[in-house]
């Protein structure tokens, strides 16, 4: 995100969640690019208010506007020694993140594999939930790769991660 002047400054992470609804129908290779078309669009609005966002979605206001959150996080080194920072001697002790959402999903792109972490309120097994992401990852990049006019209407089998 574009954070504007002395953002790097600022501790925390910047965090501007909108609501996208993935469009199904089509190839996958028709559905991923549709994905990034509408990601592209809502770059303009990414600062915006939650009240707009919500009037936006169409969901009514006595509905959440979110049950669930997915955070791609690609993280690839392009090789080069990270500069000195101050933070480098601190030592974290203990960390969690918290959130609102019932179920929340963090994948992050290494590069040269992926891990998927999986937070869900009880009654959710988060480890099921991250199994599912993990098969449909490895299946859609299999279909990207091999045959892009796939329907993701079908069912599709797999592994999964490899126990990532």
């Amino acid at each position: 995100m574009r954070g504007g002047g002395g953002a790097d400054r600022v501790p925390g992470p910047f965090i501007n969640t909108l609501p996208v609804r993935v469009r199904l129908g089509g190839g996958v290779g028709e559905v991923v690019s549709g994905m990034r078309g509408q990601l592209a669009e809502l770059l303009m609005h990414e600062h915006a208010p939650l009240a707009v966002a919500q009037r936006s979605s169409g969901v009514p206001a006595d509905l959440p506007l979110f049950t669930s959150i997915l955070n791609y996080q690609g993280n690839v080194s392009d090789g080069s020694t990270p500069a000195a920072s101050p933070l480098d001697d601190i030592k974290i002790v203990y960390s969690r993140d918290l959130t609102n959402y019932p179920l929340s999903v963090a994948v992050d792109d290494r590069g040269d594999g992926m891990s998927v972490v999986v937070d869900a309120v009880a009654g959710v097994d988060a480890e099921v939930v991250a199994g599912l992401v993990c098969t449909a990852m490895e299946n859609l990049v299999e279909a990207l790769e091999s045959a892009p006019d796939t329907s993701l209407a079908g069912g599709w089998g797999g592994a999964g991660c490899g126990g990532s």
